[in-house]
This record gives structure tokens, sequence and C-alpha cells, in this order.
């Protein structure tokens, strides 16, 4: 369990594809789940928030800071919404949080 204020969501996203992870980042706002983003063997395969699916959805968790984050190995993704490479969207992911600021 971690803040997105201390670790970067592209760091994270990072971490999983090093590990080969299959799973889900969770986030939480006081304990209650607002998204996740789920992972197949290190790559990015779904996003969800707040009702949102795929890049829209990566693209508001890279704005959030106060929010805490846990992995669930647990947690697998049914449902692919995302085709992108990593490489892509940690790109997409500053190059949104660039200009929202």
């Amino acid at each position: 369990m971690g803040q997105l204020k201390t670790f970067s969501l592209e760091s994270l996203m990072q971490i999983c594809y090093n590990e080969s992870n299959t799973g889900a980042i969770e986030f939480l706002k006081h304990e209650i789940r607002c998204g996740a983003i789920g992972f197949r063997e290190g790559n990015v395969v779904s996003a969800d928030f707040m009702g949102m699916k795929g890049m829209p959805a990566i693209k508001q968790i890279a704005l959030l800071e106060d929010v805490d984050f846990k992995y669930n190995d647990n947690l697998k993704p049914v449902e692919k919404n995302i085709d992108s490479d990593l490489t892509f969207l940690t790109i997409e992911c500053s190059r949104y949080r660039d200009e929202c600021n």
C-alpha cells in the first residue's frame, strides 16, 4: 500500500511491467475503490476510474495525488480495454498531466 504522491503512476506501471505481474493496482480514496489498472504478464490491459474505461481512465488516474494504491494479484483483469504499450501509456500520462497543470 502506498500513496500516489509518493510514487508516480508511470513508476508503478513500470514496476508491474518489469515484474511481469498479472493482477491490478487498485486506487482507493478513504479506503473506497475509485479505480484500477489491470495487468496481464506485465502489460497494461485494462483501466477503470469512476465509470470511465480505457485511456480516459488512465489519464484521470494520472492526475490523482491524494489517493492510496495497492497491488492485488488476486484481481485478474477480465475486460481488455487498453491496446497500447507501456511506453505510449507513460508518455500520454506525462503529457496529459502537463496539459492539465
